[in-house]
């Protein structure tokens, strides 16, 4: 609509909508959301990314964010540095993966175990995965 490309261009973006993007941490998210999209993606292997995204793979060192700070998991979107605090059903431990997969009141959980029944991010969390379920089971 705008014709953004994080790191890249802002597009057509009106100033406000381009400080409340940049004030929330859009841009690194647009990695994580790059492979939930697209399949698996590094800069040494492009996959199905289309080659007018790859500069902003390049610009928000996406390999790094996807491959250390929070990895791809089928299913969700996952968005590094972020949590959403409250709304807890349980610590799924080493299963919550699967755990929260199937049940359908679990709409996100975090790298702690933490099932949510939000998948919505409320705050940052230094070093926190926020994985939210792209669709109810």
């Amino acid at each position: 609509m705008y014709g953004i490309r994080p790191y890249v261009t802002w597009g057509n973006v009106p100033g406000p909508l381009a400080n409340v993007m940049s004030d929330n941490g859009c841009n690194p998210k647009i990695c994580t959301y790059l492979v939930a999209k697209f399949g698996p993606v590094t800069s040494s292997n492009w996959g199905k990314l289309p080659a007018d995204w790859q500069q902003t793979w390049i610009q928000g060192s996406c390999d790094s964010v996807v491959k250390t700070q929070c990895p791809a998991v089928v299913g969700y979107l996952p968005t590094p540095n972020e949590d959403h605090n409250g709304d807890d059903i349980a610590n799924g431990g080493s299963t919550v993966w699967a755990t929260c997969t199937g049940n359908k009141g679990c709409w996100g959980y975090n790298s702690n175990g933490w099932m949510k029944t939000s998948g919505v991010v409320t705050n940052a969390a230094s070093g926190v995965c926020f994985r939210t379920k792209l669709s109810s089971v």
